[in-house]
């Protein structure tokens, strides 16, 4: 399997989408005074750019002291595995009705028995595609240690394919237990990644959150078609992944140290907002509003309005949300 530093390699031009913030249209930014000691372009208001991506690390490989830090001032405390796949079952065994679809575990929870690769998962009451169309949002995510278990976030130890639990390893699983013909599956690998959401206020963590993702992505494509996927499929992945994993200050549902202009905000075909200008002598600012993207409906809204949206889409993110 390769390793994390070989896939960033492959990504291209895939890496530019994923560093996209889809509602200020320019780049995420650092929203942390970690790297600031680097000089110009690490202030907690600059944006991350591409040659800051090879220098991120997951918290794991990030000395004690830095680690202490954040978890005072952001209450960032990651999550081993078996505890988000603790918390993850229940959510599965209430949609199934029954336990153990995915894996059991032993009286302490800590050991993990996922279903052998070998057996099929038994969908059934609902179907494989609806399980793959659920909506699951992470909070604060992090590194989303709950949407796709690459490896476990307190250790940094490598999980393999056929042992991960996070939630869109899940869905993976699905389409690739069920789906035979080459073009479906490619369409609805995609589509699980459309289900599977999440937040996160510091740039450095989102950015590891989106590569987790896309990487997952990659991996089972390659383990699906013996290569990694085309531009076109990266690109695909990268545009969904930069909409369902956005910055944003949990709190007031903003964009973390950025403001748009007073007058009201105008929006392209695309569901983006026109960038304003930064012009000193223009009328004061407001906050930033979060846009977020329903796949299905096909269309963006702000965050603040998902609970008066008349779909499916509020309605699960308020059941399943962590």
């Amino acid at each position: 399997m390769d390793d994390d530093r070989t896939l960033l390699s492959k990504l291209d031009g895939a890496l530019d989408i994923l560093l996209k913030d889809r509602t200020t249209r320019r780049n995420i930014i650092w929203a942390t005074d970690d790297y600031a000691h680097l000089g110009d372009g690490y202030e907690p208001e600059a944006q991350i750019q591409r040659r800051h991506a090879w220098e991120i690390k997951p918290r794991s490989q990030k000395e004690k002291d830095t680690q202490a830090g954040r978890t005072r001032s952001r209450a960032e405390v990651f999550t081993p595995l078996w505890i988000c796949n603790a918390q993850i079952n229940p959510v599965d065994d209430a949609v199934f009705g029954r336990k153990g679809v995915f894996n059991t575990t032993d009286e302490s929870g800590r050991t993990i028995y996922p279903v052998s690769p070998l057996e099929t998962i038994d969908f059934s009451p609902i179907t494989w595609q609806k399980y793959v169309d659920l909506r699951r949002m992470e909070i604060t995510c992090g590194e989303a240690p709950y949407i796709t278990s690459r490896y476990d976030a307190a250790t940094g130890e490598y999980v393999d394919i056929c042992d991960r639990v996070g939630i869109l390893d899940r869905k993976f699983r699905a389409v690739c237990e069920n789906v035979r013909d080459n073009d479906a599956k490619i369409k609805w690998l995609l589509r699980a990644i459309e289900s599977c959401y999440g937040y996160e206020f510091q740039g450095d963590s989102l950015l590891l959150a989106r590569l987790n993702v896309m990487f997952s992505y990659m991996e089972v494509f390659k383990q699906e078609f013996g290569a990694y996927p085309n531009r076109e499929h990266r690109t695909a992945a990268a545009w969904r992944v930069s909409w369902n994993f956005w910055q944003m200050n949990g709190r007031t549902y903003t964009v973390p140290m950025h403001a748009l202009d007073k007058e009201a905000i105008q929006y392209d075909f695309a569901g983006d907002p026109y960038t304003p200008s930064e012009d000193p002598e223009e009328p004061p600012k407001r906050l930033a509003e979060c846009r977020i993207y329903d796949h299905r409906a096909r269309r963006s809204f702000r965050f603040t309005d998902f609970s008066k949206i008349d779909d499916t889409f509020s309605r699960e993110i308020e059941n399943n949300g962590r």
